[in-house]
């Protein structure tokens, strides 16, 4: 449906069919983290799994970084339609592949956990994505998916507001981060299974914390914004596989999907919301508070690492 929906989006002529063609692929995206984390989770070894999660995580902001300048490349070659029709073949491709040859992927024999009644399966299903932890975790997806979009988005412009650097250095700084959350992604699976998740999670999110309230309220040059973007995007990158496994260690055997799923929504919450609140800090001259946002949200992500950490058990 993604790769189908972008294809026609290319060939089409009226803007808002382009715009529900756009939709059907935001409906297709949303089965891609449900399935995925149930998939690792189901299918590669408990020792193993931190750094499978650090490859996968790694492997999609390597996606994400080779995209914008492959689009361009195909746009001057092809045009932005041909481009669009172009980038849509891997998905058909992969749909292809996994209609074919990709079934055992996940099991297929229904765990005994979910061969019930559909009332029953339901009313289970709302009463595991409603209990305390998951419903912490919840929030935590949507603290951190805050941190990674006030960085992300509003860095740069906010560097250049409120410490006046030029717009390139403040770029500059923007590159450190993104480069450094990817190599944080690859080294943050090395040491889950040794070090506690939590444990991993709540250093990280300090660091971060301490990098954004120094970027909000010092005065530093490019250099100090640099160094301290870059840390923070270290630091949150090494969070990622710790903050799956602790999603992980709470989910009962054969929900991996659904909590997986209901969780990382508070990234698509996060991502209504953010904006609006960063803007407006943004247009009332307040762009270190875009860095003290995010620190709050780090330091307040903590505080649902350490009550969201009990198993629930299955019903």
């Amino acid at each position: 449906l993604g790769g189908l929906a972008l294809a026609a989006a290319g060939l089409v002529a009226s803007f808002w069919l382009f715009v529900v063609l756009f939709g059907l692929g935001g409906l297709a995206n949303a089965v891609y983290h449900p399935a995925d984390y149930a998939a690792l989770s189901e299918r590669i070894a408990p020792e193993r799994i931190g750094r499978a999660y650090s490859i996968h995580t790694f492997a999609g902001m390597m996606g994400g970084a080779v995209a914008p300048p492959l689009m361009l490349f195909l746009d001057s070659q092809i045009g932005w339609r041909g481009a669009f029709v172009a980038s849509a073949l891997p998905g058909v491709a992969l749909a292809a592949w996994l209609a074919i040859a990709g079934r055992g992927i996940l099991p297929v024999t229904p765990r005994p956990a979910v061969v019930r009644g559909a009332a029953t399966e339901a009313s289970g299903s709302v009463r595991l994505l409603t209990s305390p932890v998951i419903l912490l975790n919840f929030v935590f997806f949507a603290l951190f998916a805050v941190f990674q979009l006030g960085l992300q988005t509003y860095s740069a412009v906010a560097l250049v507001a409120a410490h006046g650097l030029p717009l390139a250095a403040a770029s500059l700084a923007l590159t450190a981060y993104l480069l450094a959350s990817a190599v944080g992604v690859l080294a943050g699976g090395l040491p889950v299974g040794r070090i506690s998740p939590a444990v991993l999670t709540i250093a990280g999110m300090l660091v971060v914390a301490a990098c954004t309230v120094a970027l909000g309220i010092g005065t530093i040059g490019t250099l100090g914004a640099v160094l301290l973007l870059g840390l923070a995007g270290l630091a949150g990158g090494m969070t990622m596989p710790a903050r799956d496994m602790i999603v992980r260690a709470v989910t009962p055997p054969g929900a991996f999907g659904k909590v997986f799923g209901f969780v990382t929504t508070g990234f698509n919450l996060a991502g209504v919301l953010g904006p609006l609140l960063f803007g407006l800090l943004m247009d009332h001259g307040r762009p270190g508070g875009v860095f003290l946002v995010v620190a709050g949200a780090c330091l307040l992500s903590i505080l649902t690492v350490l009550g969201g950490r009990r198993p629930v058990t299955a019903s």
